[in-house]
Parts: C-alpha cells; sequence; structure tokens
C-alpha cells in the first residue's frame, strides 16, 4: 500500500488499554486468496519463486519447492498436524500423489499435476480442519510461486505503527463511543476471555483457544456484506449483542479477547483478491478485508 495509509496503535484511559494495549490498527496489503479460482483467470505475475518458506520459526512451517509439473512440499507443525495437500479445484484431477506424516509433526508430500495454464490455490490441510493456502501458478511449463514485492511492504508496514486518537479505539468497542456501552463491552471480554483460557498457560493455545471461539461463537453477516459494513457492523458492543459481524469484527474480537489474556495482538486492514481487484494490483489496490494476527514470544 502507499506511503499515506495510515499505521495506528490504540491508546485510551487506563480501563481500555487493557483491551487495546498493543492492539494495532495497522494497514498491509496481504496476499490472501479468492474463493473461485478458474485457469481462464490467469494472468502473468509480475515476478515468480520455485520456492516458498512459510514461516522462520522451527516448529511450525512448510518448505514448498515447484518445479515442472511436481510440488513437494517438508515441514513441521507441533500444534496440528499436516494430513493432506492438494490443489484447489483439481481434487479429481489425474496425477499422482504421496504423503508422509509423522507422529512428531514433521511430513514430507509430492504432488504431480499438469492442469491448463492458469492460478491456482495450494492447499495444505491439518488433522484438525485447518486449511492453509498458498497461491500458485502453472504456465505450463511447470508450477511456480508469484512475487509482487509485498513481502517487503508488509515488513515495512508492521515496523511503523505509531498511536491513534483514543477515539479511533473507543469506536471499535461502541458505534457512539457511549462509555457505558464500553463498560458493558469490556466486561464481557474480560469474562468470556477468563472463560475460554481458564487453566490454558501457553500463550499460543490461549490464542487458538480464542480464535475457535470467536469462529464457532460469531456468524458472518451477509447481509451488511451485500449492502453496507460500517463501525455498527463490527463495534464488540453490537457484535456481542447479535453474534453477528464481519471480517473487521472478528479481528476485533479476536485483539479484544487476545489482550485480555496478556496477548499482544494486532489489527490489520489491506487489500484481498477479489473479482475486481486481482493478484497484480494488490499492492497498490483498496483496503477491503480486515484480519489479525498475534505476536508469540516463543517463535519470535
Amino acid at each position: 500500500m502507499h506511503s499515506y495509509h495510515i499505521h495506528a496503535r490504540f491508546s485510551y484511559e487506563k480501563r481500555v488499554k487493557l483491551i487495546f494495549m498493543c492492539c494495532f490498527l495497522i494497514f498491509a496489503a496481504a496476499v490472501l486468496f479468492r474463493l473461485t479460482v478458474h485457469s481462464e483467470d490467469y494472468t502473468e505475475p509480475p515476478g515468480r519463486t520455485n520456492i516458498l518458506r512459510t514461516s522462520a520459526t522451527e516448529d511450525n512451517y512448510s518448505v514448498i519447492e515447484a518445479a515442472g509439473n511436481r510440488i513437494e512440499a517438508r515441514g513441521k507443525y507441533t500444534s496440528a498436524k499436516i494430513r493432506k495437500m492438494f490443489i484447489k479445484t483439481l481434487e479429481d484431477a489425474s496425477g499422482t500423489y504421496s504423503m508422509n506424516a509423522q507422529k512428531d509433526g514433521t511430513y514430507d508430500a509430492v504432488l504431480t499435476l499438469a492442469p491448463e495454464k492458469g492460478a491456482y490455490i495450494l492447499l495444505l490441510k491439518t488433522d484438525s480442519d485447518l486449511v492453509m493456502q498458498y497461491r500458485i501458478f502453472y504456465d505450463g511449463s511447470g508450477w511456480y510461486f508469484p512475487l509482487n514485492g509485498l513481502e517487503k511492504l508488509n515488513r515495512n508496514v508492521f515496523e511503523h505503527i505509531y498511536e491513534a486518537p483514543a477515539q479511533a479505539a473507543a469506536l471499535y468497542l461502541s458505534p457512539s463511543a457511549d462509555p457505558a456501552e464500553i463498560n458493558t463491552a469490556l466486561e464481557q471480554i474480560q469474562a468470556l476471555t477468563g472463560n475460554v483460557t481458564e487453566g490454558i498457560e501457553d500463550d499460543y493455545e490461549k490464542a487458538r483457544a480464542i480464535s475457535e471461539f470467536v469462529a464457532g461463537t460469531i456468524f458472518y453477516d451477509e447481509d451488511a456484506r451485500v449492502t453496507d459494513v460500517d463501525i455498527n457492523t463490527i463495534a464488540l458492543y453490537n457484535v456481542l449483542r447479535s453474534d453477528r459481524t464481519t471480517c473487521a469484527g472478528f479481528a476485533n474480537l479476536f485483539c479484544a479477547m487476545a489482550e485480555a489474556a496478556g496477548i499482544d495482538a494486532v489489527n490489520i486492514k489491506g487489500g484481498v483478491i477479489t473479482e475486481s481487484m486481482p493478484y497484480e494490483t494488490l499492492a497498490d489496490g483498496v483496503q477491503n478485508h480486515e484480519f489479525a494476527a498475534f505476536y508469540y514470544e516463543k517463535e519470535s
């Protein structure tokens, strides 16, 4: 994204700081996925690479190599074991596939496939049905991953975060910044977080429990998405009353509960691939999505 975008950290009066002490609102160009990908959507990306490493950590990562018609993946996940690798929309296509998964979380997989020229989604699925998705291209001569400089851009965004006005954080709690509604929301968040994380010591497992609670309790508001998403849709006082929201509300609730559990978390605004915003324009496109991330000290 361009430099005019705001990279902000929330801060308010003492009680609100309990939740939003490190709950940042930043704007980033995020490489996500589109729900449906067809081969005719193919547009040559600005750069390419044949190797993708998903994380620098040693306990939760994959190294994926693409060359010719062959995709090889190896890695280790101690929190959730990898059980399957496949290309979205090509599950029934002819090719070869093998997966070797060990009890300690290490795995290796090989997929050989020669589809039509196009843009696709490579998926790694765990035994808990968690799915990790990576954009991948096939150009007739082989598979490869796209490069367009978003990694450096996103890293720069995370390195430039500053305090936002208290009013901005207040509106994320109450759509009218009403003190009574703010207090009610904070009390609910603290109570929910205590129940959800009770007996859990590790921050990663706390974050997982919070994520599962949010995903399993709150419904996606399709009506708001189609009509108009505003602060009333994502403010936590409303979200906790209606159990409905859109992406920003999910991220908002996760971050608030993570902060209540003592975990530094961030709200991230950025770009996601849609019918009107293709992969090639992500770095310069509009902000149309919000999601969350948290800091895990053991893997920093």
